[in-house]
């Protein structure tokens, strides 16, 4: 689908929402997103290694929280069974 269909379809015609630029040498992409920033204030750039980043947080965290619930949920195997 064309960004002109799909600014229609958001109702959003006339308006950029997502443009995915790629740098020759990764040396440069630091660069190459400041420029694009510098651009206008209201540009938002997200690079690849920050994207990645962010993903590798938000998978630390559900790991964690996937990892303290599986624990929360274990039976203790130190408590010994009595029978009356």
């Amino acid at each position: 689908m064309n960004l002109s269909d799909l600014q229609a379809l958001t109702n959003n015609t006339g308006y950029i929402t997502s443009i995915q630029v790629f740098a020759e040498d990764s040396s440069i992409v630091t660069d190459v997103s400041t420029a694009i920033s510098a651009l206008h204030l209201k540009l938002s750039v997200v690079t690849a290694q920050q994207r990645l980043s962010t993903l590798q947080q938000m998978q630390a965290t559900y790991d964690y929280h996937t990892a303290k619930r599986s624990i929360s949920h274990e039976p203790d195997t130190k408590l010994k069974h009595f029978k009356r």
